[in-house]
């Protein structure tokens, strides 16, 4: 799975991860993934996605993509996943693309079991499995 792939599974154009892209990103749930602008060595081939995260739109705030991705220039001082990702897509030129979709949850974990399958490994800042989520056997 590369970004590529991505975009065939209906993920709109790869931009640069900056303020005037999070500007157009979508008011809706979804998932969203980081790539870097070459491809890493991984277990197994390589790629160029970095993240894959989600939106999920519940609650009572409304936990949109463009909200989502306005965390990773803006992230609380607790939230280190988002203080880590972000800095890296800001210093390393990352690449940013999202898809809309009702069922965020299945979605980024179909994705990142698939690229699981693909690669032998969760993408690089993927630290953790998502609650529910784990690689099939």
């Amino acid at each position: 799975m590369d970004g590529t792939t991505l975009l065939s599974l209906g993920f709109c154009e790869w931009r640069p991860f900056k303020k005037e892209t999070i500007k157009i990103a979508p008011e809706h749930k979804g998932v969203y993934a980081f790539r870097s602008l070459t491809s890493l060595g991984l277990k197994v081939g390589s790629s160029d996605i970095m993240y894959i995260g989600r939106a999920k739109g519940e609650g009572k705030k409304t936990y949109t993509i463009k909200r989502g991705l306005n965390q990773y220039l803006h992230p609380g001082h607790g939230n280190r996943t988002k203080i880590r990702v972000g800095q890296k897509a800001k210093d390393e030129g990352w690449e940013v693309s999202w898809m809309v979709t009702d069922s965020p949850d299945q979605m980024e974990c179909h994705l990142l079991r698939q690229f699981y399958r693909d690669h032998g490994q969760k993408p690089p800042e993927n630290r953790s499995w998502p609650e529910g989520c784990m690689p099939e056997q």
